[in-house]
């Protein structure tokens, strides 16, 4: 008899993380890659890797592997299950499926999405991320607890003395009182945008749209992406029309399915299919004729993957040139507040000590 006594540890490890991280994506592509490649019936296998999850990705695995095992196609199925995969993982299963290269494009995307040791830096947005995510609870509670049960007590002694409040110690309740005003109802509308952008197809849909507008290595991204599934293509002899049509047709972002439709209607009009993909905005005329080139000296799914890790590259150090610049600025930004709020902690106490 399976007996399982309930501890502190397991109902933590049962129910974190609360969303399906890129760790577990990654894995799970990688079995249904292998699962694939070695003809194994996906529904059982699926099932069994979700039993050694955790989190919501061990639910989302179950209601995976039942469609599986009900006769939906896996590209279909993963579409039914919001965030089990990535975007990126996503279109890729698709191209495969489409252009019968198997799991060519999955295996690329498991190799070179990751950046290498050497490429790793340790300015990062996630420390931003975690930075802010452990400071700002902390600072939250400590200044409720010094606005509800510390100022009042200054306020009595100030005016037991006689004691005019000094300005900073007003200002900080005048401050207090408009963030107990308007915090709550911001921070409920926040954290209904983030879910709506997290677990939500249209929410994620409108935050990829709005993050490519606002932050351009979003897009070269998906560049990286798109590069890889034409050098796949390419090596494996498939056309280029129909890899166009493939990509324009189950890409996740708007802007590059617009952009990949216009380079397709061009191919197939007659243009040069590289220079079609430059007007579209997919590619410049540099990476065009570097491509060109090497579709003449035959290595031209070589030049594409060394565009698209280029274009990876060049995404990661834009990353962490942001972080490098945010970082101060928080640190400079919490230590005003600190400093703030430490003065109208003391300025009470230095005028009382005046007054005695």
């Amino acid at each position: 008899m399976d007996i399982r006594i309930p501890t502190f540890r397991h109902w933590r490890f049962a129910w974190w993380p609360w969303f399906t991280t890129a760790a577990q994506s990654e894995a799970l592509l990688r079995l249904l890659a292998v699962g694939i490649e070695e003809k194994l019936p996906l529904a059982g296998l699926v099932e069994a890797w979700g039993m050694d999850e955790r989190g919501v990705q061990r639910g989302k695995l179950q209601r995976l592997a039942s469609l599986l095992g009900s006769g939906m196609p896996l590209d279909d199925a993963i579409e039914e299950v919001p965030g089990v995969l990535r975007d990126s993982d996503l279109l890729a299963i698709r191209f495969d499926a489409q252009s019968g290269t198997r799991t060519a494009a999955m295996r690329t995307l498991l190799r070179d999405a990751a950046p290498s040791a050497e490429e790793q830096r340790p300015a990062d947005a996630r420390y931003v991320y975690v930075y802010l995510g452990v400071v700002l609870p902390v600072a939250a509670f400590l200044t409720t607890f010094m606005q509800l049960y510390i100022v009042p007590m200054f306020r009595k002694t100030l005016h037991t003395f006689s004691v005019e409040p000094p300005a900073v110690f007003l200002w900080s309740q005048q401050f207090s009182a408009q963030v107990a005003r308007f915090a709550p109802p911001l921070l409920l509308l926040a954290l209904l945008l983030i879910w709506l952008a997290v677990a939500t197809r249209a929410g994620r849909r409108l935050a990829r749209l709005l993050s490519g507008w606002v932050v351009n290595p979003a897009r070269d991204a998906y560049m990286a992406d798109v590069l890889q599934m034409l050098g796949v293509a390419a090596s494996s002899g498939r056309p280029l029309a129909g890899t166009l049509s493939t990509l324009a047709r189950y890409h996740f972002d708007p802007i590059v399915r617009q952009k990949l439709l216009f380079a397709r209607n061009e191919v197939e009009q007659g243009s040069d299919p590289w220079q079609g993909l430059a007007d579209a905005g997919l590619i410049t005329r540099q990476e065009s004729h570097a491509v060109g080139t090497g579709k003449q000296l035959g290595n031209q799914p070589w030049v594409l993957a060394q565009l698209a890790g280029v274009k990876r590259r060049r995404v990661r150090r834009r990353s962490s040139a942001i972080a490098s610049l945010l970082w101060p600025l928080l640190v400079i930004a919490l230590g005003t507040f600190v400093l703030f709020q430490s003065l109208a902690i003391f300025s009470p106490l230095l005028e009382i000590l005046h007054a005695l």
